[in-house]
């Protein structure tokens, strides 16, 4: 039986990656459709204001990106150049052969 997807990527969280352009911290795993949830770590927070403009609470953008590359049949290219040979090969497997 193979690992989830969730177990095969719970190392990366805490890891730090640049996707996209973006550098972030990994805080989730998300199985269907397989992504990543990144916290932005290159922005300060942003103070968010309410209708009257008094100070609300801070947050840290993130954003969701997914494993898969556009064309469907492998993983995200930016990603798999960051990630362990061995954890790029069992994740491939995981998503795309079928046992």
């Amino acid at each position: 039986m193979t690992p989830s997807l969730i177990r095969l990527l719970e190392p990366l969280i805490g890891q730090t990656l640049q996707l996209n352009g973006h550098r972030g911290i990994v805080i989730d795993v998300i199985d269907d459709p397989a992504a990543l949830v990144l916290q932005d770590i290159t922005n300060a927070l942003k103070l968010h204001r309410d209708y009257l403009g008094r100070a609300q609470e801070n947050t840290i953008p993130s954003w969701t990106i997914s494993l898969i590359s556009d064309s469907g049949h492998a993983l995200t290219p930016e990603l798999q150049r960051q990630l362990a040979p061995e954890l790029a090969r069992a994740l491939h497997h995981h998503l795309f052969e079928i046992d």
